[in-house]
């Protein structure tokens, strides 16, 4: 992860990606602005990434079903690459890349891999449907 001082500014928080974002899954968007590289890519590795956003909590596997939330809305893409996965954020917060060393593979333009990096299927499935219902009953 790059060092470089990152903020989340208002109109951030009033981008259509992150306005999607069901509200059980914002805390987790938000620390995701904050813990991926200047380009918005880190792997997807949902321990480490709840120790980075959730310390002293056993929240993996809160942030795995927030992970698929944030994947179904567009917050974020979840892609195979390096024989791992990762998530590049549809929207990373604006920084000074300049003299940042990015190593993060880039994800591809177009989703053709039927790969499940979190969960499973099923489990996917699952968390899509609430993600669904969670945006409907904020919708209505």
């Amino acid at each position: 992860m790059s060092t470089k001082q990152r903020f989340i500014s208002p109109s951030d928080l009033q981008s259509p990606e992150y306005l999607r974002v069901p509200d059980e899954a914002k805390p987790t968007a938000m620390g995701l602005w904050l813990h991926t590289d200047v380009m918005g890519r880190r792997e997807l590795i949902p321990e480490l990434i709840a120790g980075d956003l959730y310390p002293g909590r056993a929240a993996t596997a809160m942030v795995e079903e927030h992970l698929l939330m944030l994947d179904d809305v567009g917050f974020l893409t979840i892609f195979p690459a390096r024989g791992t996965h990762w998530i590049a954020l549809a929207r990373p917060l604006r920084v000074d890349a300049r003299g940042a060393r990015i190593d993060t593979p880039e994800p591809p333009s177009e989703r053709p891999w039927t790969s499940v990096a979190v969960g499973g299927a099923r489990a996917r499935e699952q968390a899509r449907e609430r993600a669904r219902a969670q945006v409907r009953a904020e919708d209505a």
